[in-house]
């Protein structure tokens, strides 16, 4: 009880990141602000129930990492809205590539479709996130989709925030690179990492092209291939697909479990197993 007799204020940490999460994505002006001071936040007191101690990060700020720590239902559903992004962060850090392009970072997200970019609205909860982050860095991000399915009317949409843009081509990706190769439209830096959220690689005989492309001597293409799956069994196969076109000394790593998966569990009928977006992950080197 405090002094005028009244209980102690119960604070849903959850619920206060969720908010400034909102005001994020509706400013993002502010949100870099935002971004600055939590990064300079203490952690929680010890007082705090441990279960929600942020993660600490290099990238990720700490307030953003109570959506994989907090068991409240809005925190659950923050890590599905952050999932993408965090996963980019954590390659980012795992590849060391802040050590070798410390100015500017150009990510591929390859394979994308409604679910990461179906309009202005996906992509800017989606991507934008991993922008501020590295803005805070003072580290400018090109973020470039990519995918044959996108919707048409999002091809060539751009929206930026704070030092980071993100454009979107409809497309393959084996054909974009071509396109590069040529000096096409879509020239930019080479690729510092290529990114396929949920790819289903070993399912779909289409990724086989951009797979042969990725692994072809003398051409542009990103210094490290990423693919996320939705379980274990699924990464096993996906691995499998990519060994077929990788040399085994490509691999970095294989069927990891990712810490920056949703948490929310995906609704498939007449599946034994448990589907998180983004649960396991593998990273492929890329250059000659």
């Amino acid at each position: 009880m405090d002094p005028l007799g009244k209980p102690p204020c119960k604070i849903d940490v959850a619920a206060v990141s969720a908010c400034v999460q909102s005001i994020k994505l509706r400013n993002p002006t502010l949100a870099h602000t935002l971004d600055v001071g939590a990064s300079s936040l203490p952690l929680p007191s010890p007082s705090l129930p441990t279960n929600l101690s942020p993660i600490s990060h290099p990238i990720i700020p700490p307030l953003q990492t109570l959506a994989w720590v907090s068991p409240t239902p809005k925190a659950i559903q923050a890590s599905k809205a952050l999932s993408r992004s965090a996963t980019i962060a954590e390659a980012i850090n795992l590849l060391s590539i802040l050590d070798t392009s410390p100015q500017t970072i150009t990510i591929d997200v390859v394979g994308v479709d409604h679910v990461d970019a179906g309009n202005p609205g996906i992509v800017k909860r989606t991507f934008h996130p991993i922008c501020r982050w590295l803005t805070t860095k003072n580290v400018k991000l090109e973020l470039r989709l990519s995918g044959p399915n996108l919707p048409e009317s999002m091809n060539g949409h751009i929206s930026t925030c704070g030092s980071g843009r993100v454009t979107v081509t409809r497309g393959r990706y084996h054909d974009i690179l071509d396109e590069v190769e040529k000096g096409g439209p879509n020239v930019v830096e080479t690729p510092d990492i290529a990114v396929a959220f949920n790819a289903g690689v070993w399912g779909y005989s289409d990724w086989d092209e951009t797979l042969k492309r990725l692994n072809e001597e003398g051409k542009i293409k990103p210094r490290f291939f990423v693919v996320t799956s939705y379980t274990d069994s699924e990464a096993e196969e996906d691995a499998v697909k990519i060994g077929e076109f990788w040399r085994a000394n490509k691999c970095v790593w294989e069927g990891e479990v990712n810490r920056w998966r949703s948490r929310v569990v995906r609704d498939t009928k007449g599946r034994e197993e448990v589907y998180h977006e983004n649960s396991y992950w593998g990273c492929w080197g890329c250059k000659d």
